[in-house]
């Protein structure tokens, strides 16, 4: 879901990027903040015209509004969390709560913020507002009675552009053009922050996961980051170049999937260990991906990503003179499900030193034609089609246990220092021998040996003669 400089808001489908609803139009100045029901039936948008608009998610049509008090820009709207009451917050330096279904201002304004509110959200409980501002602070309110109960809580420099509760309500994350990310711990009776993230950037919008202990960051100049709430301060990337976009809201109900946008150009993923199925698939923009704490990638979670060019995997030390800890020596294990990166044409370098993997799933890097040259030392089972079509691919493997039928189709190269099984389609595993290789067209077939295929297992080569037959030959060459 998207708010424009065109006035209007739009839907699009997660999964193909297609608009499926809009452009919604009335707002008469453009869209400056967009949300969801929790039910996810209706949408809510706020605008530079001082206005507030609820649609319906499912025909577009206005039903609420415009929902008039501001008296100047609305920047944040957001619904309760039982979908009864929406807040605002507006340049006019106010915090107002409406009724969802009357339209009616039930609540405020509430004053106390010099300069003007450009967050709000509300606790899941309901019970409290959080708003942030351009007077750099951050301040809690009751929902009820509208009293400012905690604040004005200070420690950014800049700008307070975004806040948001954890998911149990007992921290705020809250993010700002001093480029920093803090976090706010509940007390007794206050609140105690401290800098989990230190950028290079101006943060513009900031997240918690359902999980509760990861913080999203999203960075102004296409920036976006994703980090762990821990009991340390965080540096931003060593080469701080995390490139993407400004603003996600994913859909409440689960028919639509949170996504990253087309313009996804670069990523730094920090502090995470797994990253969900269809993460990131069809992000066509997306070019460089470093995950040095990533242990799982989920099934096509970067398929479809035609312009990645680069995937780190490798630990690093954050960027800071007082974190002076070599990089771990023992070997990060990585699992690579199902069609991670299958169709990435253009991934010519993944780097993975001191990176064990434990499964290469079917599928995997299936039609990446841009990889040349790849050296795991360390796999134990390479699934079906796992680097099939990689044309251009020159692999060299160490101890391998299993291999996946048609893993290697059209690879130019394959070199294993030992096998222990190959695995057919659907089928058990069956015990690798070099007499069974050598004399069975179904294993050669397994290993996938054709007209551009090499494979050298220890001291011996079968190479596929084509030519002399329509079937081809194997030659056993010790």
């Amino acid at each position: 879901m998207s708010g424009s400089w065109d006035k209007t808001v739009r839907v699009w489908d997660a999964v193909s990027g297609q608009c499926v609803l809009g452009p919604l139009e009335g707002h008469t100045e453009y869209v400056t903040s967009v949300s969801f029901s929790p039910d996810g039936a209706r949408i809510v948008s706020g605008s530079k015209d001082s206005t507030v608009r609820v649609w319906d998610a499912v025909s577009g049509q206005c039903v609420l509004g415009p929902l008039e008090g501001h008296t100047r820009g609305v920047n944040s709207v957001s619904f309760s969390p039982d979908g009864k009451r929406i807040v605002s917050g507006s340049r006019d330096n106010t915090v107002r709560v409406w009724d969802a279904v009357s339209g009616q201002c039930v609540l405020g304004p509430l004053e106390g913020h010099t300069g003007a509110v450009f967050s709000v959200s509300f606790s899941p409980d309901g019970a409290r507002i959080v708003s942030g501002s351009g007077d750099k602070t951050v301040r809690l309110w009751d929902a009820v009675s509208g009293q400012c109960v905690l604040g004005p809580l200070e420690g950014h420099t800049g700008w307070v552009t975004s806040v948001s509760f954890s998911p149990d309500g007992k921290r705020i994350v809250s993010g700002s053009d001093d480029k920093t990310v803090r976090v706010w711990e509940k007390n007794k009776d206050d609140y105690t922050s401290r800098t989990i993230l230190d950028t290079s950037a101006k943060v513009v919008s900031v997240s918690i996961s359902p999980h509760d202990h990861i913080a999203f960051a999203q960075l102004e100049q296409n920036n976006v980051g994703v980090y762990e709430i821990t009991s340390e301060t965080t540096q931003s990337p060593e080469d701080d170049d995390t490139r993407v976009i400004m603003d996600v809201q994913s859909a409440a109900d689960q028919k639509r999937k949170p996504f990253f946008t087309n313009r996804l150009q670069s990523i730094y993923i920090r502090n995470v260990q797994f990253i969900s199925a269809d993460a990131f698939q069809g992000c066509t923009a997306l070019e460089t991906v470093h995950m040095p704490t990533v242990t799982v990638i989920g099934t096509n979670a970067f398929k479809g990503c035609t312009a990645l060019q680069f995937v780190s995997m490798v630990r690093n030390r954050l960027r800071n003179s007082a974190q002076s800890t070599p990089p771990p020596t023992m070997p990060k294990v990585i699992y690579i499900n199902p069609g991670a990166f299958q169709g990435c044409t253009g991934l010519t370098k993944i780097d993975i030193q001191n990176v064990k993997f434990q499964d290469i799933g079917a599928n995997a890097f299936k039609g990446c034609t841009g990889l040349t040259d790849l050296n795991i030392p360390n796999v134990i089972k390479i699934g079906a089609n796992a680097f099939q079509g990689c044309t251009n691919l020159t692999l060299t493997l160490g101890d391998v246990d299993t291999i996946g039928e048609g893993a290697f189709t059209n690879c130019v190269k394959v070199t294993i220092n030992s096998l222990q099984h190959i695995q057919p389609n659907g089928g058990k595993k069956v015990k690798y021998s070099s007499y069974n290789l050598a004399r069975g067209a179904r294993y050669r077939k397994l290993l996938a040996i054709n007209a551009t295929t090499i494979i050298k297992i220890g001291k011996t080569i079968w190479e596929r003669i084509t030519g002399k037959n329509p079937n081809g030959q194997i030659k056993l060459r010790l």
